[in-house]
């Protein structure tokens, strides 16, 4: 399971996102906490030529290889997935951990197709 520092370490060295194919989806951006639980359950990452543009990807399946330099994320899903992954405006808890509804986390978990224990249909 990839803990909040390594998360932290990454964002904070504008870390690459690898899809499950080994192709770059963009930088990593920020992460986001299971409203019910706590845990670690999503990340953006800065997708498109435009700033600002973010995408939610599931920490489910993701690991860090610490073997590239610099390290990555990598991630259990592709990059056509993610890039046409649903917008969301999200509550901010400090500048790099943030906070999504349960109607959001739902919205996301149907997209990616999870049902609603988080488990993969």
């Amino acid at each position: 399971m990839i803990t909040k520092e390594q998360l932290h370490d990454l964002i904070a060295n504008q870390a690459e996102v690898e899809d499950n194919h080994g192709r770059r989806v963009g930088v990593i951006g920020r992460m986001f906490f299971d409203e019910s639980s706590g845990d670690l359950e999503w990340v953006t990452v800065q997708t498109g030529l435009y700033p600002g543009h973010e995408t939610y990807i599931p920490l489910r399946g993701a690991a860090v290889d610490q073997e590239s330099t610099p390290p990555r994320l990598k991630v259990d899903f592709g990059k056509g997935l993610i890039e046409d992954a649903p917008m969301m405006a999200e509550e901010r808890i400090s500048h790099l951990e943030h906070h999504l509804s349960s109607a959001q986390q739902s919205q996301l978990h149907a997209y990616y197709r999870f049902d609603t224990h988080g488990s993969d249909k």
